[in-house]
């Protein structure tokens, strides 16, 4: 049987190793399916269609080039598969030394997309740690997958041939984010190299446009200082390991989901930094009650607690409050976040 006459049925074809270990992937009918699901672009006598076997959407022939191993689907040869289902099994295949020359955004783009746990993400080797313990990929994670990868909205304008003849970067935008290249693995070679140098720029520039200022210490001590030490000792923060970084956020309560940049990082500590310094230098006794923390009135109040919303509290009585007893002091209802807030 060719494989194109295949792709009607919803199994995996003639052949087929048994048991499954996967619920074999629905295909979809070749009837409604006017465009591709990869591209957008029209069917046609040259641009034919095809499911992919591993997601079971409607591709065209040039969306659809690859070959992968689907046996646990049991399909007993390599089976057609669209272009972004074929980079999720060759990351879900790759060695941790393979997965290190990744982006870190590919990564995490990854486990997004099979809804892995993302919690206390700090350092991109916590990324490849989630991605090797989920070896096999569950099956509620395969189907979630299959569930969430987005289908191209039709392109308007196409000739037979599958050429736009208008604008052609209109369905990329709404592609997947985690769809990246095909050559992603060999650019992503040169990603230590290509962040360092991005990161050193950042740095020059920093350095020209703040020269008028105080210099820093550059001698940073071993482990990750308080945010109060780098103020008091006047560190240099570019000088911290990403870490170090995500450490300091993540204690001060400043979300820095998505950041996959040092000089960003860098940036978002810099602005606690400089919000520390004014609050260390206001003067408590000028202050009204309503802006003093409701708990210890010996600072400025900068902690929102969520979900109610209140701000009663400065940051460091908002985290033994919620050790403590977990709840919010105004409406006594159960703390779920504490987010810093700045002062204009």
């Amino acid at each position: 049987m060719s494989d194109n006459s295949s792709f009607d049925s919803d199994g995996p074809g003639t052949t087929f190793h048994a048991p499954l270990s996967h619920s074999i992937p629905k295909l979809k009918l070749f009837g409604p399916a006017k465009h591709c699901a990869g591209c957008g672009k029209k069917f046609s006598l040259i641009r034919l269609k095809y499911n992919c076997k591993n997601c079971g959407n409607v591709v065209c022939n040039r969306c659809s080039e690859n070959r992968f191993d689907l046996t646990r689907f049991g399909h007993f040869n390599p089976a057609r598969v669209c272009d972004i289902c074929c980079q999720a099994l060759n990351i879900s295949s790759m060695s941790r030394n393979e997965l290190c020359k990744l982006t870190t955004k590919t990564l995490r783009d990854f486990i997004m997309a099979f809804d892995l746990p993302r919690k206390n993400i700090i350092e991109k080797s916590d990324i490849i740690d989630i991605i090797i313990s989920n070896r096999p990929m569950p099956e509620r994670n395969e189907i979630y997958f299959r569930a969430n990868i987005p289908i191209a909205k039709p392109e308007n304008g196409s000739n037979d041939d599958g050429v736009a003849n208008g604008n052609n970067s209109n369905h990329q935008g709404n592609r997947s984010t985690y769809n990246t290249s095909s050559n992603d693995i060999n650019e992503n070679q040169q990603f230590r190299n290509s962040s360092s140098s991005r990161t050193h720029a950042s740095q020059t520039s920093n350095h020209t446009t703040t020269s008028s200022q105080p210099e820093l210490n550059n001698n940073i001590p071993v482990g990750t200082p308080s945010i109060e030490d780098i103020v008091k000792n006047k560190y240099n923060v570019s000088k911290l390991s990403i870490k170090s970084l995500k450490e300091i956020l993540m204690e001060n309560r400043v979300d820095f989901s998505g950041i996959v940049e040092k000089s960003e990082l860098i940036s978002k500590v810099n602005r606690v930094v400089e919000a520390t310094k004014e609050e260390l230098a206001t003067d408590v006794d000028a202050l009204s009650d309503d802006a003093l923390c409701k708990i210890c009135c010996d600072a400025v109040q900068n902690c929102v607690i969520l979900d109610c919303g209140h701000m009663s509290t400065c940051m460091d009585c908002g985290k033994k409050m919620q050790e403590a007893r977990n709840e919010c002091p105004i409406c006594r209802e159960t703390i779920v976040k504490l987010v810093r807030v700045y002062r204009a």
